[in-house]
């Protein structure tokens, strides 16, 4: 039987895994929706707030320090890529690390994309090579010292004499996330590469004409809320009613309860597509099922689950921090289709 955690979930919010680190850019979490963080003029409680952050921010990170028990950050806007605000303190408690992004190094723009850091440097890409499809083949890259880069935006990081803005990222990210995915799988397992390919898809639920071509046409695919398949408020969708679908994107639907308190969930099929997934470079692995998560099969028809992981090995409770993509593929003309989905997770 899965396990169900009825009680709160502690969650821990830090900058960076090493108390030292300086992230690139942070995201503002663990604020309360209609709530936000307070920006100060020091790093102290009591120092006066000079703005406001949202929950959800994506700010640049100058500087970071400790003092006493508490480690603070000072945020600033990205030039023409993100909220406006003014410069200050805000509780590291508050803030998830990020340090992919635009950077200008030495103030001399010129669209150069951080991958990541580590202590006092940060691995930046410094050349690309395309092919004619303009998809990345492959990158160099280079550690620069983390004081000679500022976070900056595809605007800002634009370079004087450029036309526009700086569009590499999404190509080296597509590269990334594609050499990840290539290197959890067996590269002769197809159900497994088209788990993958339905999982990069859903990362656009609103692109449901591309999101259809995975989908069964002859089954359609059963959407679930819970944690296995065969309750009343399962969804079923035809592959001709998700590639439609765009119409009715405001429609709410009734998935069934929460856990525990059981209150009574309602989500547009879009929003539901959302809870899915993260980021598909974090992905922690894939797997193969036993079970089909109680999903009714055809007799004599062939079937294979799959569950994508993502796990936060950098949380203290990483055993409960997690998500789980369950798909549910048929075979059917040698084509492996999705029939079934559900977000696996400890609790909701």
């Amino acid at each position: 039987m899965k396990r169900v955690v009825v009680a709160c979930m502690v969650v821990f919010f830090v900058v960076s895994a090493h108390a030292d680190e300086i992230p690139l850019f942070a995201k503002v979490v663990g604020v309360s929706k209609g709530d936000s963080l307070n920006v100060r003029k020091e790093p102290h409680y009591r120092s006066k707030k000079v703005d406001a952050l949202e929950p959800g921010s994506f700010v640049g990170v100058e500087q970071c320090k400790t003092l006493g028990h508490s480690r603070w950050c000072r945020v600033e806007e990205l030039p023409n890529g993100g909220p406006s605000f003014h410069s200050g303190w805000v509780n590291a408690r508050f803030l998830h690390a990020d340090n992919r992004g635009y950077v200008i190094i030495e103030n001399k723009p010129n669209c150069d994309f951080a991958l990541a850091c580590r202590g006092s440097k940060c691995k930046v890409v410094k050349e690309l090579s395309l092919n004619a499809k303009d998809e990345v083949t492959s990158m160099q890259t280079e550690w620069v010292a983390r004081k000679r880069l500022k976070p900056a935006s595809r605007f800002s990081a634009m370079p004087a004499d450029g036309d526009g803005y700086c569009i590499s990222d999404h190509q080296i990210l597509d590269y990334l996330n594609k050499k990840h995915s290539n290197s959890l799988i067996d590269s002769k397992d197809s159900a497994a590469k088209r788990v993958l390919a339905f999982t990069k898809a859903l990362r656009v639920p609103y692109d449901t004409t591309h999101l259809a071509n995975y989908i069964d046409p002859q089954d359609g695919i059963v959407m679930s809320w819970y944690l296995r398949f065969g309750e009343k408020e399962d969804k079923h969708f035809s592959q001709k009613e998700i590639y439609n679908s765009a119409p009715k994107h405001a429609k709410k639907l009734y998935w069934g309860t929460t856990y525990g308190k059981g209150d009574r969930v309602y989500l547009t099929l879009f929003d539901y597509l959302k809870t899915l997934t993260r980021d598909l470079g974090k992905i922690s692995k894939v797997k193969r099922l036993s079970a089909l998560k109680g999903f009714k099969r055809k007799k004599g028809a062939k079937y294979r689950a799959y569950e994508v992981l993502w796990i936060n090995k950098a949380s203290k409770s990483k055993e409960y921090d997690w998500l789980g993509l369950v798909v549910v593929l048929k075979k059917s003309e040698g084509q492996w289709n999705v029939v079934g989905v559900l977000r696996d997770r400890w609790t909701i």
